[in-house]
Formats: C-alpha cells, sequence, structure tokens
C-alpha cells in the first residue's frame, strides 16, 4: 500500500496555488483532498512536504503527516476507500444521462451519431450491471478487474468483438475523464495501460465485387418483398456510397438537377461534411420506385437479413474476414454496401481524393484504411510491375 502527500499540479487554482492531496495506491490509485494548496515554488517533490520557507509549512506539514497516517491506519483495518475518503462515489450512469441531456439542450456541439454511441455505451452497462446483480455503476468501480470482466460478459454474451469493445471504453475513458473534470470521483484507473482501446483491425474485410453486386441486382426477390425493400437500400447506398444511417435519412430534398444530369446532396450524420454525388439511372429507379423514402429499419435487422439475401444470390464463395473463414454472405452487413463502393471505385483507379470527396471522409487515412482492409491497395500496386503483365 502507498499513501503519500502529493502536489495536485493538473488543474492550479484562478491564483496560481495547487492543491495538495493524499495519493492511496491499495491495488488502485486514487486521491483524497485536503484544505492546503500552495504554489509550485513552495512544495517539496522530493520531502513530499510544503517547504520551510512556507509561512505556514509547520502547520501544514502537521495536517499533511496526520492525514496520511489516519488514511493507511484506516484502510489496513479494513475500511472501505469510500469511507476514509468521506463520500459515496457517485454514479457514471447518472453522468453519462446528464451529458445526454446537456447535448439535447444545444449546451454541447457533439454530432448525432455519437450521442447514439453514448447511449449504446450507458445501455450496454446497465446490461452488465443486471448480469452482476446491480442498480448501478460508481465512478470507483471503474478498474482493471472491471474492464476485464466488462469484455468478458459482452463478448460472451453479446458476441461483441474487440473492434465494438473498444468504441465502449473509449467512451468509458471520455466519461471518467469528464467526472474527473466536475470533481465528482478521484479514480485514475482508466488511465492505467492496460486499459487500453484496441486498434483498428488491419484483417481483411469483405467486399462485393462488381460481379457480386449484378448477382445481387440481377436476383428476382419479387415473392420476397421485405427481403427486396432491404436489396434495394443495399443497392442504393451502395450507388451513393452511403453509411447505413445516411441511408435511412434519404430525402425527395436533396435531390438536384443541373445540365441535364442528377445528383444526390446530404450532409454526413458522422463527420457534418456536405456531400454532393452523382446520381445514377439504376439509382433514381429505386428512389422512384418508394416515392423517394424507404421505410426504415434497425441496423441488426438489416444486417441479418443482407446475409439470408448474399446467400440466395448464390455470394457463398468461401471468403476470409478477421481470421474467420465462412461463406460470404456470413460476412455480409449494411456497411459491405459503402465499402463494396469505395473499393470498387478504387479498382477502377478513381483516386482516393475523389472517393474522400463523393464518399464524405474528412480524412485520408480512414479510407485508406478501408482499402487496405479490402486488400487491394497492395494488389493494385503490385499489378503495374512488369513480372504482373
Amino acid at each position: 500500500m502507498k499513501v503519500y502527500a502529493k502536489l495536485w499540479t493538473y488543474e492550479p487554482h484562478d491564483d496560481g496555488q495547487c492543491a495538495v492531496k493524499i495519493y492511496v495506491n491499495n491495488g488502485k490509485p486514487r486521491y483524497i483532498g485536503l484544505d492546503i494548496a500552495v504554489f509550485q515554488k513552495d512544495w517539496d517533490d522530493k520531502t513530499r512536504r510544503v517547504k520551510k520557507s512556507h509561512p505556514l509549512a509547520e502547520i501544514y506539514n502537521s495536517q499533511i503527516h496526520t492525514k496520511c497516517v489516519e488514511v493507511e491506519r484506516r484502510l489496513r483495518e479494513g475500511e472501505t476507500f469510500e469511507a476514509v475518503q468521506g463520500r459515496k462515489s457517485g454514479s457514471i450512469l447518472e453522468l453519462i444521462g446528464v451529458y445526454r441531456e446537456e447535448i439535447r439542450k444545444g449546451l454541447h456541439s457533439i454530432r448525432p451519431g455519437t450521442e447514439k454511441n453514448y447511449q449504446a455505451s450507458q445501455t450496454r452497462l446497465r446490461q452488465y450491471c443486471a448480469h452482476i446483480g446491480q442498480t448501478d455503476l460508481t465512478f470507483d468501480q471503474i478498474d482493471q478487474d472491471f474492464y476485464n470482466d466488462f469484455w468478458t460478459y459482452l463478448h460472451t454474451t453479446h458476441g461483441i468483438a474487440k473492434q465494438g469493445f473498444s468504441k465502449h471504453v473509449k467512451n468509458l475513458k471520455k466519461f471518467m475523464n469528464l467526472g474527473l473534470e466536475r470533481k465528482l470521483h478521484s479514480n485514475f484507473a482508466h488511465r492505467g495501460k492496460e486499459f487500453r482501446m484496441d486498434k483498428k483491425s488491419k484483417g481483411n474485410k469483405v467486399y462485393l465485387t462488381k460481379g457480386e453486386m449484378a448477382q445481387l441486382e440481377q436476383f428476382d426477390l419479387s415473392s420476397f418483398p421485405s427481403l427486396e425493400l432491404e436489396r434495394d437500400r443495399f443497392l442504393l447506398n451502395y450507388y451513393l456510397i452511403l453509411r447505413f444511417d445516411d441511408g435511412i435519412r434519404i430525402e425527395k430534398s436533396g435531390m438536384i438537377e443541373s445540365q441535364g444530369k442528377s445528383f444526390y446532396s446530404y450532409t454526413s450524420g458522422k463527420t457534418s461534411v456536405e456531400v454532393t454525388i452523382p446520381l445514377k439511372p439504376a439509382a433514381v429507379a429505386i428512389l422512384e420506385k418508394y416515392n423517394y423514402k424507404l421505410p426504415g429499419i434497425s441496423n441488426q435487422q438489416a444486417n441479418k437479413m443482407l446475409k439470408q439475401l448474399a446467400s440466395m444470390a448464390g455470394i457463398n464463395n468461401i471468403a476470409t474476414q478477421d481470421g474467420k473463414k465462412a461463406p460470404k454472405c456470413a460476412f455480409v452487413s449494411t456497411h459491405t454496401a459503402r465499402r463494396s463502393a469505395a473499393t470498387n471505385l478504387y479498382l477502377d483507379g478513381i483516386s482516393m481524393k475523389i472517393i474522400a470527396q463523393l464518399g464524405g471522409w474528412t480524412q485520408l487515412e480512414t479510407l485508406k484504411h478501408y482499402l487496405l482492409a479490402s486488400g487491394v491497395e497492395v494488389a493494385m500496386a503490385a499489378s503495374e510491375y512488369d513480372f504482373f503483365k
């Protein structure tokens, strides 16, 4: 167990003085505040005490010593950190709810998609609480043991992979840091090296070739109207390089005519980028078929139907994604439309800059990751060598 005084230089007071806190580490790092503040020049990092030159050094150092001894004694006698700290840790679930309400009131400039991600994490945390028999989750419970247990729960119960888990970890870090800023807790466990977000996998992600897209286009689904609708939505998102959420929000008001050509203009829900993209006749036909408004559906439902569609259309050759082998239809999802569009455009020789503008990507690196994941970037470069001609 470690218990000692530390000058809190991260958040100086308005007058430039810094608070003195008791650092406690009996398994995880936490802090207990003191009613003492001094300037950095008056603090000795080696002795962890106020320098003797300070007029109140003797009084302050006596208080620091007494508090350190008291904290260590009480913890060794079995008291909880919360009891020693003198207050109950707040709820991270409550903070997420408060922050989402602040977003709805316009107090934060947050994209709708980001707020939706916060809601998803809040839901998963509530489900986890129910799983372990709790009604709430406090800031002080967020530590490495929680991290490991939360990952195991999400992976085994909900089938969430590392990349999906990383999104929840990112949000947890966001709200733990926000809780620190608002002085709701003093738990720094989320800043540990092992409490991490895994980097995006560079493993292959499937895309549909032009031939496979043609199989979907030509497959007769007149006897299956619900599947036909989902196939048409997938094709439309492919033609317009749309994210699923942007495809759900398609409006006739976004259609533009100029010099005898049709275009679709919209603002990306994720990046807030304004995009204008040519409308090919096949896209116009789908829009007119549904009077420019395709009925909505959840992403989860759409993914299930698309896998069924791809199988029915004969897209069943064995493919590999993230190290797993299965018929290609098993890997098809709503996002496959956008990935396939970007990949096929790139294979046609369209520059990444133009593809990024047409698809609303704000960074070429993100688009490059798409193409690398599709397994085409190196192959395209290699095709220029004499060996392959």
